[in-house]
């Protein structure tokens, strides 16, 4: 994947340029998933089905993995300060599905598609300057 220049991601930001995503992406993307999925059947894999911290040796049973992630993500939302604007946000936004483009991360593709999503419609979370994750 060619990386991104700061002239596109001005592009991305200031000029409303779409933030387009290749077929080959999408199938990388896939295959990782694909992969964690089968590699993550019988084993034991940290934060993907254990717990967190001094947790981290006890495996979660899988009709709690879903509630094991959704608290993962209430644990770390939390910050103080004014809120970051929405430049910064986009750039955030931006850089983070770059991270995910890679296709290494076995991040499902709807989470890539969501982040498409944000950037595109301008939609940007809410993000203090300090604390959050």
């Amino acid at each position: 994947m060619v990386p991104l220049t700061l002239n596109q991601v001005f592009q991305h930001i200031y000029q409303n340029k779409p933030f387009e995503i290749t077929s080959d992406q999408f199938n990388q993307i896939e295959r990782s998933h694909q992969f964690l999925i089968k590699f993550a059947e019988d084993k034991v894999i940290y934060g993907i089905n254990t717990g967190f911290g001094p947790m981290s040796t006890i495996q979660i049973d899988e009709s709690r993995l879903n509630p094991l992630q959704y608290n993962l993500i209430r644990s770390h939302a939390n910050g103080t300060g004014m809120p970051l604007n929405e430049p910064d946000v986009l750039a955030i936004l931006i850089a983070r599905l770059q991270t995910l483009l890679l296709g290494r991360s076995g991040v499902h593709i709807d989470v890539v598609k969501k982040i498409q999503s944000f950037i595109n419609q301008r939609i940007t979370p809410y993000i203090p300057q300090h604390g959050s994750v």
